[in-house]
């Protein structure tokens, strides 16, 4: 009797262990396919942290081919550097009080202009400049014209980027 207790408690336990195992195998397979959910979340917590200063404005709509989202120590001027990934190149994008002359540090700038926009998380950001890191990929020209172009909105006001964190933090919280 003692021992079918036992053989009861110990392939409980084996389902459990294969149960658990097979959802971190799924948890890191999804985590692997969606790095830009991932990434936002992760933003999105060191916002709800305090660390408000990167990604604190936005682009409205979300950029097409975009996979990752990382902030940087400014890159050019004084500022905030958030970095936008997409296959194969990268987008910098710098916020400053004011331009001062080398706004893109030494690449061509993709834009370049004061900002209409304020937010209060970074009331100082008032300048955008926007440039490819390591020059201008010749697939960009998609990228090229959604930065060149593109309207900025605080945070909270870019509902694609609150949709991939909220799908992020599901999906990293199991």
């Amino acid at each position: 009797m003692v021992f079918a207790f036992v053989a009861v408690g110990v392939f409980g336990q084996l389902r459990r262990a294969h149960r658990e195992s097979v959802q971190q195998a799924a948890t890191e397979r999804f985590l692997a396919a969606h790095p830009l959910e991932v990434t936002a979340a992760s933003i999105d917590a060191a916002r709800r942290k305090g660390q408000v200063a990167h990604f604190a404005i936005m682009p409205r709509d979300m950029p097409p081919g975009l996979v990752r989202m990382d902030p940087s120590g400014p890159l050019a001027d004084d500022g905030v550097t958030d970095v936008y990934s997409y296959e194969g190149f990268k987008v910098a994008v710098n916020f400053t009080y004011i331009s001062d002359g080398k706004p893109c540090a030494d690449q061509p700038c993709i834009r370049d202009t004061d900002l209409t926009v304020a937010t209060d998380d970074a009331p100082s950001l008032r300048h955008v400049a926007v440039w490819f890191i390591g020059g201008p990929p010749s697939t960009a020209t998609e990228a090229r014209r959604f930065w060149a172009k593109t309207t900025w909105v605080p945070h909270a006001d870019a509902t694609w980027f609150t949709d991939l964190a909220t799908q992020g933090t599901i999906y990293t919280r199991r």
